[in-house]
């Protein structure tokens, strides 16, 4: 039986002639796929017509060797089109997916050239091609692509793994799907990749009447030429600073919702964030009335937070009373997602204990790892199965303090890579023998070796005694 390998989405929205462009550009791809057009409740003239004569044309075997399998219906009125992506990827079990709008014109190797991509770049999880660009006007067979190291997301047209696609909520805004898509592939470990040698024109998002930045197809195309590369290539961070905070708290719900509940509960007044990265994956959506930031940037583009230093040099100047605080400052919660070296989060915690007040706690990040590829000391190491996604040996720090630290309460939310909390109390020495932690013996204790609780149960340790 042939392995069909990717399946292609169309959504028509009374936009018929670019649709049928967009179908005639699909027409002549060069390998084989299955394509599911969506007719949005269209009410436009010869719609019905042309889809029914394109079914036809399909089962007479006039469509060409390589569309697969040809499937057409009716969403019904206004049917939200996150639940169209859900259900879409649900029903077909290709290795990818494309969702593409019905407004562009790709190249014969457009479906091909990606998959190539993804073929050659394991932490490669989407792949754009690139779009409405003045130096890229003609589409050759010899692959050509760059991973892009930052975070970006172009929009629609993406092609991605399947099995990296994760259900849009249904409670998330509308528009924000694909951006939801993207975050989750990054979230995941992967990276995004931009196809060089298959360009693609987007006339301008003209997917509804009168909407759009220009009228008519025409002028579309007289005026792609003279396009700008910053209107097509919005940044990861100039995308997201539109996104409402209620999207990331989605994304990233589980460490920001213990943050922020371990703050309300306890009337908690000052927190430090050590190691953000980019503070609108968690710094921005604490509420806590005093928030202090510290990273040197080296993983950012933008580094845009309080103290741009390493947490050793933060913690060094605090000590010598060189910064804006007292020398003894205290904050009330404290998040350490720094770098995931078990030496480097013993000094973190160490220097966060010294300043963190009588009733206060400390969250650290990655403390539960699931495999020893995630485990993995070297970051830049992406051919494990785990692929870009690291918890480092945060795990070992944890699981040595939970052995020596009699005076210390520590336990480990068993969610979001392992939430680890710690506030001053006491605890019962753990008496897994590890001495030299091995990561098999970790793995068949981690319940003990961590105090791994579950996600509703961490409240009940919020309550108990400090002391």
């Amino acid at each position: 039986m042939e392995n069909i390998r990717i399946s292609v989405l169309v959504v028509n929205l009374n936009t018929l002639n670019y649709t049928k462009e967009c179908i005639e550009d699909l027409l002549t791809q060069d390998i084989r796929f299955n394509l599911t057009i969506i007719n949005q409740n269209s009410d436009e003239v010869g719609t019905e017509e042309y889809l029914d004569v394109l079914f036809k044309n399909h089962i007479n075997g006039n469509l060409g060797s390589n569309l697969h399998v040809l499937t057409i219906r009716n969403s019904g009125y206004n049917k939200p089109l996150n639940k169209i992506w859900n259900d879409f990827v649900t029903e077909n079990d290709t290795e990818f997916i494309c969702l593409l709008n019905n407004d562009v014109r790709i190249s014969p190797n457009f479906l091909s050239s990606a998959i190539q991509v993804l073929d050659n770049e394991p932490i490669v999880g989407f792949v754009n091609h690139v779009t409405n660009n003045k130096e890229y006007q003609h589409w050759y067979n010899k692959l050509e692509y760059e991973i892009i190291q930052q975070p970006f997301r172009q929009g629609w047209d993406p092609i991605f793994r399947r099995e990296c696609y994760s259900d849009i909520p249904e409670n998330l805004i509308l528009y924000f799907g694909d951006d939801y898509i993207y975050s989750k592939l990054y979230y995941s470990g992967y990276k995004g990749a931009y196809v060089l040698n298959s360009p693609m024109i987007h006339l301008c998002s003209a997917t509804t009447p009168n909407k759009g930045r220009f009228n008519t197809g025409d002028s579309d195309r007289s005026l792609y030429m003279s396009m700008t590369d910053v209107y097509h290539h919005l940044s990861f961070d100039e995308k997201f600073s539109k996104l409402t905070p209620e999207f990331f708290k989605i994304l990233h719900n589980d460490r920001i919702s213990i943050i922020n509940d371990i703050i309300e509960k306890n009337n908690f007044k000052s927190y430090l964030e050590i190691g953000v990265r980019n503070t609108f994956e968690c710094f921005d959506l604490i509420n806590c009335e005093i928030k202090d930031s510290v990273d040197p940037g080296f993983e950012s583009e933008i580094n845009n937070v309080k103290y741009t230093l390493t947490s050793d040099e933060f913690f060094k100047q605090l000590n010598l009373g060189n910064l804006d605080k007292d020398f003894d400052y205290k904050w009330d919660i404290i998040f350490i997602d720094g770098l995931h070296l078990s030496y480097q989060v013993d000094l973190d915690i160490r220097n966060s204990l010294n300043h963190l007040s009588k009733n206060g706690i400390i969250v650290v990040h990655d403390c539960n790892p699931p495999t020893l590829h995630h485990a993995r000391e070297d970051y830049s190491n992406h051919d494990t199965p785990a692929k870009g996604i690291w918890n480092g040996t945060v795990w070992k720090t944890f699981f040595k303090m939970r052995c020596t630290e009699p005076n210390l309460d520590m336990c480990v939310v068993d969610c979001d890579w392992g939430v680890g909390l710690i506030k001053k109390g006491s605890q019962k020495i753990c008496e897994v023998n590890n001495p030299y932690f091995e990561y098999s013996i970790f793995d068949k204790n981690r319940v003990n070796s961590l105090n791994l609780i579950k996600l509703n149960q961490y409240q009940e340790w919020l309550i108990n005694p400090f002391y």
